[in-house]
């Protein structure tokens, strides 16, 4: 359930309930990494895993206290194109960049890599910017599955998807927070189908399958 649709009424502002409550669920705070010492950023209640943006090191943040739970080797920062704790407006709601990931396709050596871009609003929730040589994409992960019966077609009410690509993917960078663990090794199955410039996408992995909906963007 989104929030817009709750249709809540008489609540406090925002500056309101930071100036009486102090940190709460779902705004974006920072804390001191307890590996290292830096400040991360991260949103309580709506992200419980946090990868150091300067050490590396895994800290479970879902308890009173942040604990690390692997602490990474220091690595050389990876560049991208845009960084952790950028805010930006996008149709009309604030968001902010809280995690980022650099994924590559298995087999397929560092031409195959791309960039996902963790974004959160405290209205609408988490969001996914994609970075690849090929441009930009937003993309949803669904609440709801698609019909499909593990063919080439996937059905959506607005209509059908079509078969595109099936591959390997891997993590090789992670920084930032996120709502699951994440970590470098990671390896999913990624089915792609897709309708016009609209792609629907399943990443399967011995635990679990989510499917997520996107749409290309252009670049400004």
């Amino acid at each position: 359930v989104g929030l817009d649709e709750l249709k809540c009424q008489l609540l406090r502002a925002p500056d309101e309930i930071r100036d009486t409550a102090g940190r709460f669920k779902g705004k974006v705070g920072t804390l001191a990494c307890p590996s290292c010492g830096a400040s991360a950023s991260y949103t309580p209640g709506a992200t419980t895993h946090l990868v150091c943006p300067s050490c590396r090191a895994k800290i479970d943040t879902s308890g009173a206290l942040a604990t690390v739970i692997a602490a990474g080797e220091r690595v050389a920062a990876v560049k991208t194109t845009l960084e952790l704790g950028a805010k930006a407006t996008i149709e009309r709601e604030p968001w902010t960049l809280i995690g980022l990931m650099r994924r590559e396709e298995i087999g397929e050596g560092e031409d195959s890599q791309w960039t996902e871009y963790l974004l959160y609003s405290e209205k609408k929730g988490f969001q996914w910017l994609i970075e690849t040589s090929e441009g930009w994409e937003a993309a949803f992960v669904l609440d709801e599955w698609p019909q499909w019966d593990g063919g080439s077609q996937a059905t959506l009410a607005e209509g059908s998807y079509s078969k595109l690509y099936d591959y390997g993917a891997r993590v090789v960078f992670a920084a930032g927070a996120f709502n699951w663990r994440v970590a470098v090794g990671d390896r999913v199955r990624v089915t792609d189908y897709s309708a016009g410039d609209r792609k629907l996408s399943m990443e399967a992995s011995a635990e679990e399958i989510t499917w997520s909906r996107s749409a290309g963007l252009d670049a400004d």
